[in-house]
């Protein structure tokens, strides 16, 4: 005030510093609050976040450095911007497939398969063998099926060992068959024997097997 002639008033101002907090996210899921936040100097500001159906946390970023929090996070004393960033991943599962008496091909064939990746199983016996069915997280005897996979899986294929007949014709004669039975596992070994009857006499075998042994 220069050359002072009447009373006067002066009165300064003054604001609070405020600062920025930046939130974002990486991946499937969600923070709260979202976006830019003003907040005070001083202040403290907290932060929560959470994944998508399907997904996990995975990491999270204070002003670009890690930080072992898996759920929430709060500033304190807030005295400058910041940024946090929460991270998210989408689940992985492992696809267990168990076959005794033949093989399983999967395709995709992964270690581990994102959540609702489709996987197509084909059972293949082995010789003498054929499949049955499916138990375990699927059930049914389509061959090949196609699994979503949304869990850690165990499947397992069955396969059971084919059954034959042994039919023997004999005129003027008989066949004895040891073991005698009405069906045969494959790879069973029989031993035929052929009986003349009075005033005969054995020739050959003809059909599936041929000889006079």
């Amino acid at each position: 005030f220069y050359s002072i002639t009447q009373n006067h008033t002066i009165e300064a101002q003054f604001a609070i510093n405020t600062y920025t907090i930046t939130s974002s996210v990486v991946g499937n899921g969600a923070i709260t609050p979202s976006g830019v936040t003003s907040v005070n100097h001083g202040s403290n500001q907290s932060y929560a976040w959470s994944a998508d159906p399907s997904y996990h946390f995975s990491n999270l970023l204070v002003d670009g450095l890690h930080q072992d929090s898996t759920s929430s996070y709060t500033f304190y004393n807030i005295t400058q911007n910041h940024t946090i960033e929460a991270s998210f991943a989408i689940n992985t599962y492992t696809l267990t497939v168990n076959a005794v008496n033949g093989t399983v091909t999967k395709s995709p064939d992964q270690a581990t398969y994102n959540h609702g990746t489709s996987v197509q199983l084909t059972a293949v016996p082995s010789t003498g063998y054929h499949f049955v069915d499916w138990t375990g997280a699927i059930t049914g005897s389509t061959n090949p099926v196609t699994v979503s996979v949304d869990s850690n899986m165990t499947i397992t294929a069955n396969f059971a060992i084919n059954t034959y007949t042994l039919t023997v014709n004999a005129v003027n004669g008989t066949v004895t068959k040891s073991p005698d039975q009405p069906t045969y596992d494959h790879g069973t070994s029989v031993q035929l024997t052929a009986v003349p009857s009075t005033g005969y006499h054995f020739v050959n075998w003809i059909g599936a097997i041929t000889g006079s042994t």
